[in-house]
């Protein structure tokens, strides 16, 4: 699987090619989204009748964790002088999407500046969407 080679190529490669292959570590957001795929919560929530308040209700925390977790890997991944750890990526994502915006940490990059944005634009658009069904 794709999701494995980040894992195959440091374990296999010698340390001084091992920094040569930090792009390979993007590829661990799509082993993020494999384990989204495989959550059984997701599935069970086709069972409820649609339209229930609950129902609704755990798909916008479905939508709100998925956001941030993905958002989260993405952002440690391209501004990593910056954002150092996957929790503070959270934390950066959290602090972005509700717009409190401490400042204490911020893109750098060019790269790390657009996908702010279009984070944003994708968290204007989902997160109305899922609270107006509620």
């Amino acid at each position: 699987s794709l999701c494995l080679l980040p894992l195959v190529a440091y374990s296999f490669a010698p340390s001084e090619q091992v920094a040569d292959m930090e792009n390979l570590a993007l590829l661990r957001v799509f082993r993020m989204l494999r384990l989204l795929r495989i959550m059984r919560a997701y599935r069970m929530l086709y069972v409820t009748p649609s339209g229930t308040i609950w129902r609704e209700l755990a798909l916008l925390v479905y939508t709100m964790v998925t956001l941030v977790m993905v958002a989260g890997g993405i952002f440690h991944i391209i501004e990593e002088d910056v954002i150092p750890t996957f929790d503070q990526g959270i934390y950066f994502v959290v602090v972005t999407i509700t717009t409190v915006g401490y400042g204490d940490l911020s893109p750098q990059t060019v790269g790390g500046r657009m996908a702010v944005c279009l984070f944003i634009l994708i968290a204007i658009i989902l997160v109305p969407m899922r609270i107006n069904v509620v």
